[in-house]
């Protein structure tokens, strides 16, 4: 309970990166159609790999609804999408504030990121975020949730150019890992917060370290995919 106290204290008093307070931060829940077909194509994935997959916590293994959140924002850049996701993939834990979570590497070179790499996220709270890469390309690279993560299921960090912007964005799939979990995201909304102002000073840190002048809000919005114990929309 110390630490849940302590991780909570800190999402309150802790915002944004100094440069980027000003940035407007906008919620609107709409979706783009895709969201389930995307995370069928991972659980497919998954499936492909063939992998010794029995610490994989997939969204059927969560508790109470899949939500897909999603965190993308526009900002002028010198960099191209391929530099800004892969100094992102060489130093994932670069665009943190330690004092909400903190990135390292368990499995794999440092410096560089390979599908089977694996990250163990200590988060400002009573849980924490072990992660395995499973997809990586020139803009993006996604990772599963292992055993002893807060949530069942992927993430996925990309960079797009945007006519002459970049788009960074931040999407995951996800359901509570256990009813603990649930309460807190869900009921009391504590975890869901935590969550939000991680992922918002993840991606206005992005802007502030590799862009110039962020375009426009940072949007977040959040779809309900439905149960994670009826897991059936990919005909599976």
């Amino acid at each position: 309970m110390a630490r849940f106290a302590r991780g909570w204290i800190r999402t309150v008093f802790i915002n944004a990166p100094p440069t980027m307070e000003g940035v407007e931060t906008v919620y609107r829940d709409k979706s783009t159609g895709d969201e389930v077909s995307d995370l069928c194509e991972l659980l497919r994935r998954v499936v492909a790999m063939d992998p010794d997959v029995a610490d994989f916590q997939l969204p059927s293994a969560g508790v109470g609804k899949i939500f897909n959140r999603k965190y993308h924002l526009l900002f002028d850049s010198e960099s191209s999408a391929e530099e800004i996701i892969a100094n992102v993939q060489a130093f994932p834990g670069r665009y943190c504030d330690p004092r909400l979570a903190e990135f390292n590497k368990t499995r794999g070179e440092e410096g560089q990121m390979a599908v089977g790499d694996r990250y163990h996220i200590s988060i400002s709270g009573p849980w924490d975020g072990p992660v395995e890469t499973i997809a990586i390309d020139e803009r993006s690279f996604t990772f599963i949730t292992l055993d002893g993560h807060l949530e069942a299921g992927f993430i996925r960090f990309s960079a797009n150019p945007v006519k002459d912007t970049i788009e960074f964005r931040i999407e995951s799939w996800a359901a509570s890992a256990g009813p603990m979990v649930w309460f807190t995201y869900s009921g009391l909304k504590i975890t869901e917060k935590m969550q939000t102002k991680m992922w918002r000073h993840y991606c206005l840190k992005i802007a502030a370290v590799t862009g110039k002048n962020v375009i426009g809000p940072l949007h977040i919005s959040t779809i309900c995919l439905g149960e994670a114990s009826k897991l059936g929309m990919c005909g599976e």
